[in-house]
């Protein structure tokens, strides 16, 4: 399989705590296509669930708002 980006970075922009419904972490992703060198920037979220110190769940969102939706946090 080929490596089909020259560059990838994920930065966390924000962590929320959303009590008994989880860890909201808001995420950015930046890369930039192998060859086309076309950029490509898109946020994303993940919810986790922890239990004594351990990921018990996580949930990948394709945007913020959504991600916040799913907790019943508002932006």
């Amino acid at each position: 399989m080929s490596v089909i980006w020259d560059s990838w970075q994920q930065k966390v922009e924000r962590v929320l705590d959303a009590g008994d419904k989880g860890v909201v972490a808001l995420l950015r992703l930046r890369a930039e296509g192998r060859g086309s060198a076309v950029p490509v920037e898109s946020p994303w979220a993940m919810v986790v669930t922890l239990s004594n110190g351990r990921i018990v769940t996580s949930r990948a969102f394709p945007t913020h708002d959504e991600a916040l939706k799913a907790v019943g946090l508002e932006e």
